[in-house]
C-alpha cells in the first residue's frame, strides 16, 4: 500500500488605494433634511478628503484599504495492490480559495468564496494478455460573489445622476459532474491494442440576487426620490 498527503495554506494581506466620488457634507445634510431615513446610508460613505466646489454634490475621497485572500489546499492519494491481477488507486483534491476586496465604502467590500472537490477511483485488472482499467470521477464546483451592501439585506442599490453611486448583488455559481469509463488494453506481438468508453454528465446552476435600485436627484436644490 501506498499513501500520500499533502496541505497548502495561503494568506495574503494587501493594502489597495481607493479613489472615488463620494456625497459632500453638504449633500448629506440636504438629503436627510429631506428624507430622514437617508441617515442610515449616508452615514457609511466617508467624507472628502479634497477640496471641491461650493454647492458641489461629490468630492473625491482617497484612501486605503485592505485586500485579503486565502486558500486551503489539500491532495490525498492512495494506492493498494489487492493482488498481483488487481489494484486500486483513490484520489482526492480540495479548494477552499477566498478573497475579500475593499470599497469605497467600508460596509460594502466584494467577498469571493469558491469550494472546489475532485475525486476518483479506480480498478486496474492485468493478466498476461490485455488490462483493463474501470475509473469513476467526480468534480463539484461552488463560487459565490457577494457584496457587503446585499449581504446585510438592509441597504438597496443607490445612485445619484452625475454624481456617486454604490450598489450590491450576489451571485452564485455551482456545478458539479461526473464520470464512469472503462478502458481495455490488449497486446498482440508488438502492438497494443486500446479500446473504450466514457460517459461524462455535468450540471450546472447560475443564480444572480441584486438589491432594490434607489435613485436619488437634485434639482433647484431640492433632494427628491423619483417615483418607482
Amino acid at each position: 500500500m501506498f499513501f500520500f498527503g499533502v496541505y497548502e495554506g495561503y494568506r495574503q494581506r494587501l493594502f489597495s488605494n481607493l479613489v472615488g466620488q463620494t456625497p459632500t457634507l453638504e449633500f448629506k445634510a440636504q438629503a436627510i433634511a429631506a428624507v430622514s431615513d437617508f441617515k442610515q446610508l449616508f452615514d457609511l460613505y466617508p467624507n472628502p478628503t479634497e477640496s471641491y466646489a461650493v454647492g458641489a454634490t461629490t468630492g473625491i475621497f482617497r484612501g486605503t484599504g485592505a485586500n485579503t485572500a486565502a486558500d486551503n489546499h489539500a491532495v490525498a492519494r492512495v494506492d493498494y495492490r489487492m493482488s498481483d491481477k488487481y489494484q486500486l488507486a483513490f484520489r482526492y483534491k480540495r479548494g477552499r480559495p477566498e478573497q475579500v476586496s475593499p470599497n469605497l465604502v467600508a460596509a460594502n467590500p466584494r467577498s469571493y468564496f469558491g469550494l472546489t472537490e475532485s475525486s476518483s477511483a479506480t480498478l486496474t485488472t492485468a493478466t498476461q494478455g490485455w488490462t483493463s482499467e474501470t475509473r469513476f470521477g467526480l468534480n463539484l464546483n461552488d463560487t459565490t460573489r457577494s457584496g457587503g451592501f446585499h449581504g446585510n439585506g438592509k441597504i438597496p442599490v443607490v445612485s445619484v445622476q452625475g454624481g456617486f453611486s454604490a450598489g450590491a448583488e450576489t451571485l452564485i455559481n455551482r456545478g458539479y459532474s461526473w464520470s464512469a469509463e472503462q478502458v481495455f488494453l490488449r497486446t498482440l506481438g508488438r502492438q497494443v491494442l486500446r479500446f473504450g468508453g466514457i460517459y461524462f454528465r455535468p450540471e450546472s446552476t447560475a443564480l444572480r440576487r441584486g438589491g432594490a435600485d434607489l435613485h436619488l436627484s437634485q434639482r433647484g436644490g431640492v433632494i427628491s426620490q423619483p417615483a418607482q
